[in-house]
């Protein structure tokens, strides 16, 4: 006799064809990956000396599609957006590090430091990979990007160690401005280089859409910020202000992706626009870092699940020269901006703070996702491949490897568990 169960509508309905579809539940899927990594989490901290970070990936990356497939490329996509808004609140976070009162106190310390470490990154990786037999076109869109600096990472790590002081405050304030610096070199140099592996009417056309992503970005953040202000100062219950930034911030990446804006620039200029308003009040930030630890914990287990090992393979020589050169070029830039503030810092405290703007993600994926669209737009795909695969498989390296030097860093600078 076969079992049977009684549906709503009447009709009999075998117990063999009910199951649960994952994939049509993603917030069910997060929870249960939130359960295997929290017990990961607790059990790393009391028996390995290794960053949270590195298990979220780690769990991510062993449930994957590249892995043991309990998350496939459906159920990957359906939990894809929750990664979105978890990237966009940690950015915006970011953004409050972008107060004018800030940024005119550190223009003495953190700005050189950072602007100069920037450019010698930019420096040091378009000549190593043309000197690596690199083409100038893929060299020079790899440099632009390598300024770029995790914010979800450092963020992520500074909350981990619960770190506070001088050297905490400048990190995160270097991390927004190095974002700023690759926006801009990439901005600025990207259609000049399409330009010469493309004829005119390409060329315009993959300006026109760099134009459009830097545009539809700034005026989905701005707009964002203003609503977010505005709307803020005129309600008073801190629950309500809670679920007004949380709304803004999902409808800024249902934005970003309806217009083709980037979400970390969106989330970014959002989170500046709202800090510099008067009328935004301060717990508006607070409400966002209430909910911090599960935004990491869904941001980083996405990202290991989508890691692509076969992209290892393919990093070859050039992405060897860029991975080594980043680091040379931000370590190097980060000492001569140290020499030129003349703070009278320890030397070692402004390495590492080079050292702990070393983080890849984000940004940097963001763009080098524009790199492929548009080099497809312009006849020369290969270049753009070229391009995401070492990106992509930089981005994973740094991401393995950088959470022990920022955790070194906090350590030296004596702010790690300054908090509670």
């Amino acid at each position: 006799m076969r079992s049977e169960i009684v549906t709503g509508g009447g009709e009999q309905m075998p117990l063999a064809a009910v199951s649960f579809d994952l994939s049509a539940g993603p917030v069910l899927l997060v929870g249960a990956l939130g359960a295997a990594a929290l017990g990961g989490a607790v059990l790393t901290r009391r028996y390995l000396p290794v960053s949270e970070v590195i298990v979220f990936l780690a769990i991510g990356l062993a449930l994957g599609p590249q892995a043991f497939g309990a998350i496939d490329e459906d159920r990957l996509q359906a939990i894809r957006p929750v990664a979105s808004v978890a990237l966009a609140a940690m950015v915006f976070l970011l953004g409050d590090r972008l107060r004018l009162a800030v940024l005119r106190s550190v223009r003495r310390t953190v700005i050189p430091m950072a602007v100069l470490g920037s450019l010698a990154s930019f420096v040091a990786v378009f000549a190593a990979v043309v000197a690596a037999g690199g083409r100038s076109t893929v060299a020079f869109l790899l440099a632009a990007l390598s300024p770029a600096t995790a914010p979800v990472t450092v963020r992520a790590l500074v909350a981990e160690q619960r770190a506070a002081g001088r050297f905490t405050d400048d990190l995160l304030a270097a991390t927004a401005v190095n974002n700023v610096c690759a926006a801009l070199l990439f901005g600025i140099g990207a259609p000049l280089v399409l330009a010469g592996i493309s004829d005119e009417s390409a060329t315009a056309t993959a300006a026109m859409a760099l134009l459009q992503i830097l545009g539809a970005s700034l005026a989905c953040g701005y707009v964002g910020g203003r609503l977010l202000a505005g709307l803020a100062a005129r309600i008073e219950a801190r629950d309500h202000q809670f679920l007004l930034v949380w709304v803004l911030l999902i409808l800024a990446v249902g934005a970003a992706r309806y217009f083709g804006a980037s979400v970390v620039i969106v989330a970014l200029v959002m989170g500046a626009v709202a800090a510099n308003d008067r009328r935004t009040p301060h717990a508006v930030f607070e409400h966002v870092q209430l909910l911090e630890p599960p935004i990491f914990l869904v941001f980083f287990l996405v990202t290991g699940a989508d890691a692509h090992l076969d992209r290892f393979a393919e990093l070859g020589l050039l992405g060897a020269a860029f991975i080594a050169f980043r680091v040379v070029g931000r370590l190097a830039g980060g000492r001569l901006g140290l020499l030129v503030t003349r703070e009278g810092r320890e030397v070692r405290h402004g390495v590492w703070s080079a050292a702990a703007q070393l983080p890849l993600a984000g940004m940097a994926v963001g763009l080098a996702s524009f790199v492929v669209s548009s080099t497809e737009s312009v006849g020369s795909a290969e270049v753009g491949q070229q391009v995401a695969a070492i990106v992509l498989g930089a981005v994973f390296v740094f991401e393995l490897i950088t959470p022990l030097v920022v955790h070194r860093a906090l350590v030296v600078a004596g702010e790690q568990g300054a908090v509670g």
